[in-house]
């Protein structure tokens, strides 16, 4: 707690700074903005810092893969900074020496967020926080709304995302549970806890066993273990939620399930490439996942605002998609947009259209409208 305090101080005193230059905000009647700012400033040089771009990761690589298709397709540069130990703090100071006036976080917590903040104002770095939802309240939430380069938090609900892979098992006929789950330490996990536990009580479910430390099940040898000590433990134990690291442990898990002989559904959050085979043989019963938009809609906002045409003076706080794959049907439809893994949303022509310098059209409510209609199906038929 001190250690926050002190970046809370330390990023206060780089605001103080960049107050003094004269920043603004501008709020309409209801908080928001209808207009944007306007330059003439689209032959600056864009360039978009990015963690961990090289992943082969097979829930994350498409989500980055659209976002440099659309930065390129702005004329953009993408930078990556690989992040070694967790230390993002240090990766970001490489994508800053490196000159990048905009950089897209995913997943920060709100300790790192604070010195990110510090950081970027004082280096002039436009950013957005990705696949993340931080609450714009106490002394972090003061440092959000006065950050001119903070342009805001964009990411699925993790409480609906926690529920709607519980009640699948739910739906299923499940009623004694075990949970590979993230810890409740992390804004992810515990808004996922909070999605589990509310699926527990609408279907009577009682969850037996938990395992919180993600680095025992990171990869397939490691959920075979763990899925093999509840059934050990749990013979009454009817399904398994894969909470998170799903893309790693589920082979493992699926592996001990049919070793075991035993009828036990499972259902995770993110998938494998196997995924459909998975559902086929009747061992997952859904998962949900494919939340690819949140980054190339990070892109848009930054790209923007280094171009002079900040699409709002407020931040933008949006609650993106994910898909919701419950039958057959639906995981058939996934894997002829997951594609192997070649999973374009957008084509080039409508990603040069969300730039401003190239459609004076475009604005903020024409993003949210980009947002609402994120699905398969809108996928599928932008292919044709």
């Amino acid at each position: 707690m001190k250690k926050l305090i002190a970046l809370l101080l330390m990023a206060m005193m780089v605001l103080s700074l960049v107050a003094c230059s004269g920043f603004e905000e501008q709020k309409g009647e209801d908080g928001s903005n209808d207009g944007k700012m306007t330059g003439n400033e689209s032959s600056v040089k864009v360039k978009i810092g990015m963690f961990g771009t090289a992943t082969t990761d097979v829930a994350v690589k498409p989500r980055y893969d659209n976002a440099i298709a659309f930065i390129e397709a702005a004329g953009g540069e993408v930078v990556n900074a690989e992040v070694e130990n967790n230390d993002y703090v240090s990766a970001l100071e490489t994508l800053i020496n490196a000159g990048c006036n905009g950089v897209i976080f995913e997943s920060v917590d709100e300790a790192s967020l604070a010195v990110f903040i510090t950081k970027c104002e004082a280096a002039q770095v436009y950013f957005v926080c990705s696949d993340t939802n931080i609450a714009e309240e106490g002394d972090i939430g003061e440092l959000m709304k006065s950050s001119k380069y903070y342009l805001g938090c964009l990411g699925k609900s993790e409480v609906q995302n926690g529920y709607d892979c519980a009640s699948m098992l739910g739906e299923a006929g499940a009623s004694k549970v075990g949970l590979l789950g993230l810890p409740i330490t992390f804004t992810m996990g515990a808004d996922r806890d909070e999605g589990f536990k509310k699926a527990y009580g609408d279907y009577d479910m009682t969850l037996l066993s938990e395992v919180r430390d993600y680095n025992k099940f990171m990869n397939a040898a490691g959920g075979a273990d763990v899925t093999q000590s509840f059934l050990s433990a749990y013979p009454e134990m009817d399904g398994i939620i894969v909470g998170g690291c799903t893309q790693y442990c589920l082979p493992g898990v699926v592996q001990a399930v049919k070793n075991s002989g035993r009828d036990i559904k499972v259902a995770g959050i993110d998938y494998d490439e196997n995924i459909l085979q998975h559902m086929e043989d009747g061992t997952v019963v859904g998962f949900t996942g494919g939340n690819w938009n949140d980054d190339v809609l990070a892109a848009c906002l930054i790209i923007n605002a280094i171009q002079g045409n900040r699409l709002c003076e407020e931040r933008v706080n949006l609650t993106t998609g994910y898909f919701v794959v419950d039958d057959l049907e639906k995981c058939q439809m996934f894997m002829d947009v997951w594609n192997n893994g070649n999973c374009m949303i957008y084509t080039e022509e409508q990603m040069k259209d969300m730039i401003v310098s190239n459609n004076p059209d475009f604005t903020l409510e024409k993003l949210l409208e980009i947002n609402d209609s994120y699905s398969l199906e809108y996928i599928l038929e932008n292919r044709k």
